[in-house]
């Protein structure tokens, strides 16, 4: 099929089907909106081609070439791409679903709003892609590059993310929904805003990281360091696992309300109004913490170590503290009779009367 009649079925909107195209030339060409249908495009060019809203249904891209060309809207549904080349293409807000990008080439891609979808990328290049407000769902990232890729707001939903380079990647409001991480290493990273929630964090390391506002809630962090982080009003609500290291951490105003932490270290930390309420922290380090104005309501921190941590004008209504050690103090003050008060609230009996 000549590239004319390639461009003159575009123009027509007619959809092309069926057809063996493998090792043709359309570089350049106008190809707005088209539809292929089970076409074979294997080591197609596609250089430089407009192809904004085009559609691949069911079609071998294999080593198709695609560097430069304009994909804008372009929508790929159970493709094989398989060492495909997408470096340099404009793909805003492009959909791929059910595609095999396996090696593929998407250096300098710019892939902003693009959705992926059960698309396994396993040993593809992203370095320096632009993948702004970019989701990845229930996809296979193994072994990809991420070096320099601009990833702020993107979300990767209940996917698999095994052993990325990522290097000089920008991280910023990402979001880690249920997925499955392994092999990364956020230390010294800036990862403002990221989301973690229900996330298996199990050993990562995070120490020296920036997670300014990040949320950790329902996220298993067994064994995961966060030494020395900078993590003011993060959230670790209902985060659970034992032995997460939190020495020398920032985290003031940070919201720990219901966390099952146990073994939890947070020796020498910053915890200024800090929110620990009904968390579950029995045999946990707080040697030398800061805890002014925090608020511990009904926590449980058994067997605690607190010597010479700083508890000044902090909420300590109802602690379990049995056997704690340097608490003293803490534990001979009354209890808050405000808070007393609210806890043993009831709502008044309304009572119905007839009247004559």
């Amino acid at each position: 099929m000549s590239p004319e009649t390639l461009v003159l079925a575009a123009a027509m909107s007619e959809a092309v089907s069926e057809r063996d195209l493998r090792g043709k030339s359309y570089a350049g060409a106008s190809l707005c909106a088209i539809v292929f249908t089970q076409v074979r495009l294997a080591q197609v060019d596609f250089r430089g081609a407009d192809l904004r809203e085009a559609v691949f249904d069911r079609c071998d891209l294999s080593g198709a070439i695609f560097t430069g060309a304009r994909l804008r809207h372009a929508v790929f549904d159970r493709c094989a791409m398989t060492h495909v080349d997408l470096r340099q293409a404009l793909l805003q807000g492009a959909t791929f679903s059910s595609c095999d990008l396996k090696h593929g080439q998407l250096g300098q891609a710019s892939l902003s709003m693009a959705t992926l979808s059960r698309c396994d990328l396993s040993g593809s290049s992203l370095r320096d892609a632009r993948l702004v407000s970019a989701v990845f769902g229930e996809c296979r990232l193994h072994d990809v590059s991420l070096d320099g890729a601009d990833l702020e707001h993107a979300s990767i939903q209940e996917s698999e993310l095994t052993s990325p380079s990522w290097e000089a990647a920008r991280l910023r409001h990402t979001v880690f929904f249920k997925s499955r991480l392994a092999g990364l290493r956020f230390s010294g990273m800036r990862l403002e805003g990221c989301q973690f929630a229900g996330t298996d964090l199990s050993g990562f390391d995070f120490s020296d990281a920036v997670l300014k506002q990040c949320n950790f809630q329902d996220a298993r962090i067994e064994n995961a360091s966060f030494r020395r982080v900078q993590a003011a009003m993060s959230i670790f609500c209902n985060a659970h696992g034992s032995h997460p290291d939190f020495t020398g951490a920032q985290l003031p105003r940070s919201l720990f309300s219901a966390a099952n932490l146990p073994a939890a270290i947070f020796d020498g930390a910053n915890l200024q109004q800090a929110h620990f309420a009904q968390a579950q922290l029995p045999q946990s380090r707080w040697v030398g913490a800061d805890l002014s104005h925090a608020d511990l309501s009904h926590a449980q921190l058994m067997q605690a170590d607190f010597s010479q941590a700083v508890l000044h004008r902090s909420t300590l209504h109802r602690v379990q503290w049995g056997g704690a050690i340097g608490v003293e103090s803490a534990q001979a003050a009354p209890h808050d009779a405000e808070l007393q008060r609210a806890d043993e609230w009831k709502p008044a009996l309304f009572t119905a009367h007839s009247t004559a």
